[in-house]
């Protein structure tokens, strides 16, 4: 007799960074632009070390529930930002240089998609499996994914950004995994994963 097939999986749950996309070329070459549109004098071996030692420390308090709307998201991600530039002397930058800096990070030009991506994405909806993201990204995961052609993949998008609390989720408006689910506003926080 022989052993049954075991069942495909419902769903699979993928991350977001180094799993499906990798910023291009790096995180301090993102800062780099910025500082160089606003004026700033600072080097990218310098701006490299910040990032690190600032990504070393933590990107935000995690200790406890937070407030999950568009501004709290940015917040959080600016004090990050605000921590690297004031490491660099920087610690009096106008709230528009943030805001830049974290336009520049949702630009389709900042990330590489890995090339397997699209074709797993595909094998994984014509075989009748449902895929979703979880993963600590900012508010504006969602649209990337839009924008980087990746959405119609996942009908459903948790980060942590829009998590009030560990148990709450958020999710792409509903759509099966062949098909794109209308774009989500990130203004208006999802409905249940589920």
């Amino acid at each position: 007799m022989t052993a049954p097939r075991p069942l495909p999986p419902k769903i699979v749950f993928f991350d977001v960074g180094d799993t499906l996309v990798r910023i291009d070329p790096s995180w301090s070459a993102i800062y780099l632009r910025a500082c160089r549109e606003f004026g700033l004098a600072v080097g990218e071996t310098e701006l490299q070390e910040a990032v690190s030692r600032a990504t070393a420390a933590g990107f935000w308090d995690s200790s406890g529930p937070f407030e999950a709307t568009v501004e709290a998201s940015y917040q959080r991600i600016k004090a990050f930002d605000a921590r690297v530039m004031t490491s660099l002397g920087h610690g009096d930058l106008p709230d528009r240089f943030y805001r830049r800096l974290g336009e520049l990070f949702l630009d389709v030009e900042a990330w590489h998609v890995f090339p397997e991506v699209r074709g797993i994405l595909d094998l994984l909806g014509e075989a009748g499996v449902r895929c979703a993201v979880i993963s600590n990204w900012v508010w504006g995961l969602p649209e990337l994914l839009h924008d980087l052609d990746l959405a119609q993949g996942y009908p459903n998008c948790s980060t942590t950004s829009t998590w009030p609390t560990i148990s709450s989720t958020s999710s792409f408006p509903r759509g099966s995994a062949t098909t794109s689910p209308t774009r989500a506003s990130s203004a208006t926080p999802w409905t249940s994963l589920g």
